[in-house]
């Protein structure tokens, strides 16, 4: 059965659209991917801002080995964690009279958790802007868990694209790599 030259006319069209509008989205993801990158080098620092290049990097795998629910908590983990290991090993080492080490040390935990919180607040702000969740919600691991499957697969489908964009542009954007990454 032939088309007619308008039938395909038509289907042309609804083609392109349907091209355009998944060129628009992945604009729309590489935009802000970029912005957040931008953000995360000043924000952070030179070691810093390896060190979000490296975790950014990272994510993807453990999402795909743990799901998004458990790699968003491991996130909020590290950004808590470190801060009081931070400060656990600074009184350990005072105590063993070793300041000066303990001061390096609290601070490289310390920037850990501070990369880990920008990832956080940054992949956060992406869903919210995409309006995929809930604008009342504070906290992204409790809204992301309490959603039904399908939207919990949209969710992890969202944050792998927007982490792809975020990897390529701290990829080209962030100079060296992480001394002793995680």
């Amino acid at each position: 059965m032939q088309r007619s030259a308008r039938e395909s006319f038509g289907w042309c069209v609804r083609m392109h659209e349907h091209v355009s509008t998944i060129r628009g989205i992945e604009q729309g993801r590489a935009r802000f991917a970029y912005d957040k990158v931008m953000e995360a080098n000043q924000e952070l620092g030179e070691q810093g801002a390896q060190k979000y290049k490296s975790y950014v990097r990272k994510l993807p795998m453990y999402i795909k080995t743990n799901g998004i629910g458990a790699t968003l908590a491991f996130i909020k983990a590290k950004t808590r964690s470190n801060k009081e290991q931070g400060r656990e090993q600074t009184k350990d080492a005072q105590d063993r009279g070793q300041p000066e080490a303990a001061g390096q040390e609290a601070r490289k935990k310390a920037d850990d958790g501070k990369v880990y919180a920008c990832i956080y607040r940054q992949l956060g702000e992406w869903l919210r802007v995409k309006q995929l969740l809930p604008a009342e919600e504070k906290e992204l691991v409790v809204a992301v868990v309490s959603l039904r499957s399908p939207e919990y697969r949209i969710i992890t489908n969202e944050v792998m694209a927007f982490l792809g964009w975020l990897s390529r542009f701290a990829e080209g954007m962030i100079e060296g790599e992480a001394d002793g990454e995680d």
